[in-house]
This record gives C-alpha cells, sequence and structure tokens, in this order.
C-alpha cells in the first residue's frame, strides 16, 4: 500500500513492530471533543499516581498542547498567591512574563537534559527529536509541582499537614525540608518512572538516575529561591 499524497510504499509488518507506534496514548489524547476536559484530569491522575503508566501509554505523537496548558494554569494561581499587590500593571508586566519564560525555559533544559540519554530500543521513532518531544509533556504536566512549592512552603497547608502527620524532630529548617523532601521525590519518581519504562537497555536508566535526582532537586531550588525573589 502507497501514501496517497507522496506515493510512498507503507510498510505495515514494521509500523506494527514499531513499540512506540504500539503505544495506547494518554486519555486526552485517545478522548474527543468535550471528553478531552475531564481525560485530562485523568491523565494528571495517571502522572501524579501511577507514573510507570503514564510513561507506557505516552506516545510521542501527542501534542504539547494540553501539557503547555496545564504548566500555564499553574503559573498564574501560584503567582497571584506569591504576588503581594495583586492584579496590577507591575504584576502582567515585570513578575509574570519572567515566571512564565523561566518555567517554560527549565522545562525545555531539562527535556534537552534528558534526551540527550543514549537509548536503543529498535523504534524508528525513538530520535532525539522524539525523546526531547516526549520528555517536553513530561516535564511540563510535572511543572506545577514545582511552581506550588513556594505557595506550600510559606501556607498555612504546611503546618496544618505538619500538625497532622508525625515526624520526629520537626523543628527549625528540618520541619520545612522534610516537605521539599516529599517534593523532591514525586517528582523524581515521575522521572525515574519513565527512565525505567522507556529507556534500554535497563543499565542506562539506572546510570541515569542520580541525572533525574538532581534535576528534581534543582528545580525546587529554582522556585524556592527565584519565585520570592521576583516578587519583591
Amino acid at each position: 500500500m502507497r501514501c496517497p499524497e507522496c506515493g510512498t510504499e507503507i510498510d505495515w509488518t514494521a509500523v506494527r513492530m514499531d513499540v512506540e507506534l504500539r503505544r495506547v496514548g494518554t486519555p486526552v489524547f485517545n478522548a474527543e471533543g468535550w471528553r478531552k476536559i475531564p481525560a485530562l484530569g485523568h491523565t494528571l491522575l495517571l502522572l501524579g499516581f501511577a507514573p510507570w503508566v503514564f510513561a507506557r501509554r505516552l506516545r510521542v505523537d501527542e501534542t504539547t498542547g494540553w501539557a503547555s496548558l496545564v504548566a500555564l494554569a499553574s503559573v498564574l494561581p501560584m503567582a497571584l498567591a506569591v504576588y503581594p499587590w495583586g492584579l496590577t500593571y507591575e504584576f502582567w508586566l515585570r513578575f509574570l512574563p519572567p515566571l512564565i519564560g523561566i518555567s517554560l525555559l527549565f522545562a525545555i533544559v531539562q527535556s534537552a537534559i534528558l534526551a540527550a540519554i543514549p537509548v536503543s530500543n529498535g523504534s524508528n521513532h525513538w530520535t532525539y527529536r522524539h525523546r526531547f518531544h516526549v520528555w517536553l509533556i513530561v516535564s511540563l504536566y510535572s511543572l506545577p509541582l514545582v511552581l506550588v512549592w513556594p505557595l506550600w512552603a510559606d501556607s498555612w497547608l504546611l503546618e496544618f499537614f505538619d500538625f497532622c502527620v508525625y515526624w520526629p524532630a520537626s523543628e527549625g529548617e528540618w520541619w520545612r525540608r522534610k516537605w521539599a523532601l516529599l517534593f523532591v521525590g514525586w517528582r523524581f519518581v515521575i522521572l525515574a518512572s519513565f527512565l525505567f519504562v522507556r529507556i534500554r537497555p535497563r543499565w542506562i536508566a539506572i546510570v541515569a538516575l542520580p541525572l533525574g535526582w538532581i534535576l528534581a532537586g534543582n528545580a525546587l531550588q529554582l522556585a524556592d529561591g527565584l519565585i520570592p525573589r521576583l516578587s519583591r
């Protein structure tokens, strides 16, 4: 069979054997029309609480549109909570644009670094460009875990959860760091799940685990140090 547009002969056997083209896709990718809205929530639940399932389902031909929407949607409420002057002229011109730009730049740099990990899974659709694309989707979807930390760290929620959850020696700086460790660990589990599911041979994924931990920790340090500085 040939392509009706360019005339290229299609090898359907090769297509069926390509592991990347046999992935089922995320819920938001498979949904149609208004059903994409609840499917987006399903996609975020998979990423947050079953990242290994998300990693198995994510296709290389999914767009970054919904992931970008999630990332941008997480910027505005966090910015409004952190920025003390609210919806002012300075907020829209001095604080929000740099925050959006730096957040997207972080997602792009993280994706470029992780996509450079050498892999060989036998697929013709797993080149550096494809790997960068899927890592960018993962980075954008998980960006709220980075952006929410400055808001969480200085809110009554931190005190409430610290009251509800017993934690020995929960005084001083360690009281705050333990929850930072939770956020870093959560992002690390997401990155590590994707590394183990999509990268072959497996030993490369194991070697790359420290890189995932460094990126998860640096993301939190960036949010913890830069966002309050922008809000001054």
